[in-house]
C-alpha cells in the first residue's frame, strides 16, 4: 500500500505540471505544494520514523544472523561470544551503511535498485524452499544466499555507478545463481568446507 500511495503522489506531480529537477524528493515537494507547511514537517517526521523502523529491523536480523548462524559456524563453546558476535555484526551493519552513504554521486534511487538486488537472491531460494524442502537444507540456503547476494551486488553495483558494464550481468547472477549455489551445496555439502 506504502509503495502505490507514494507513487501517486509522483503522478500528482506530473499531472500538475511540477518540474522537479531532485527525483529523490518527490513526494516532499508534491505535499509541500499541495498541503499547508505543516503537512511537510509532519511527512517528514513519517518517513523518518519508518526508516528507524527499517533501521531497528536491519540490526535484528543481522544481530541474529552474526551471533546465532554464522556463529554457530565457528563456535568455540563461550556462550558469551553469541552477544559480541552480535554486536559486532551491528557495528559492520554501521560502517557499511557509513560506507554506503559517501559513495560519490550516489542517489535514492540507486539504494532501491541495490535493495532489489537483494531481495531477488533471497526470492528464489525461498520459493524453492517452500516448493520443495527436500532439494536445500539450511546450509545450502545460507551460503546460496550469501554467495549469490555479494556476487551479484558486486556485479550490479559496478555497473550501476558506471565503473563496468556489468550491472545486468549483476541481476543474473543475483537471481539465478542464488538458488543454483543454495540448491549444489544442499546437494554436495563438501562444496564448501569451514571446519
Amino acid at each position: 500500500v506504502i509503495p502505490i500511495m507514494m507513487g501517486l503522489l509522483g503522478f500528482v506531480g506530473a499531472g500538475a505540471g511540477m518540474e522537479i529537477d531532485n527525483v529523490g524528493v518527490t513526494n516532499a515537494l508534491v505535499i509541500a505544494h499541495f498541503l499547508p507547511s505543516g503537512a511537510s514537517i509532519f511527512f517528514m517526521f513519517m518517513v523518518f520514523a519508518g526508516l528507524v523502523a527499517i533501521l531497528d529491523s536491519q540490526y535484528s536480523s543481522v544481530a541474529n544472523m552474526t551471533g546465532h548462524d554464522i556463529y554457530n559456524q565457528f563456535k568455540t563453546g563461550h556462550v558469551d561470544l553469541q552477544i559480541r558476535w552480535a554486536r559486532g555484526g551491528m557495528i559492520a551493519l554501521a560502517l557499511v551503511a557509513l560506507m554506503v552513504s559517501h559513495i560519490p554521486n550516489i542517489q535514492i534511487l540507486h539504494l532501491f535498485l541495490f535493495f532489489a538486488v537483494l531481495r531477488a537472491s533471497v526470492w528464489l531460494p525461498s520459493m524453492i524452499s517452500f516448493l520443495k524442502p527436500e532439494w536445500i537444507n539450511e546450509k545450502g540456503m545460507f551460503w546460496g544466499i550469501l554467495i549469490g547476494a555479494t556476487v551479484g551486488e558486486i556485479l550490479f553495483v559496478s555497473g550501476k555507478l558506471g565503473y563496468t558494464d556489468t550491472a545486468f550481468l549483476g541481476v543474473l547472477v543475483a537471481v539465478f545463481g542464488s538458488p543454483a549455489l543454495a540448491i549444489g551445496v544442499s546437494k554436495n555439502p563438501s562444496w564448501i568446507r569451514l571446519k
